[in-house]
């Protein structure tokens, strides 16, 4: 409901500054800066606290999720029009396939050697790697 409702202030967003801009801040906040605050206050809130903890979280997701709406128009405008098709669904799938399919995958197994209950947890540490690539 929130990327919904607020897709037309980050429309203007991109209008002001740019899809490359708006999509890199949504890299910074979403991937790199609020995992890990999220994923320990997610583990370590008290169960009594859960499911508000949840809602709070899932709200604060959806306003980092609003801003990501802008790397459709960035992808698209990435590749000339003859080929615009080919490109945005190659990219688009080999990287939900490589980071979306191997994500659970490596963050189980990261629970192995890290703690989930540790600061920094296997989730939290790959969805901060993935970011980084992505801004790299």
């Amino acid at each position: 409901f929130i990327p919904t409702a607020l897709a037309l202030f980050v429309g203007m967003l991109v209008d002001r500054w740019g899809a490359s801009k708006v999509h890199t801040l949504a890299l910074l906040l979403g991937s790199v800066l609020a995992p890990m605050p999220m994923f320990y206050w997610w583990t370590h809130t008290p169960q009594s606290s859960a499911i508000a903890a949840v809602y709070v979280g899932e709200a604060i997701l959806g306003l980092l999720l609003a801003l990501t709406t802008s790397v459709y128009l960035w992808v698209v405008e990435l590749f000339p029009v003859r080929v615009r098709s080919t490109g945005v669904s190659i990219a688009y799938n080999l990287g939900i396939g490589v980071f979306g399919g191997l994500g659970p995958v490596l963050s189980d197994a990261g629970n192995l050697v890290i703690s989930p209950r540790s600061p920094v947890s296997a989730p939290a540490a790959f969805t901060v790697f993935a970011g980084l690539v992505s801004l790299g």
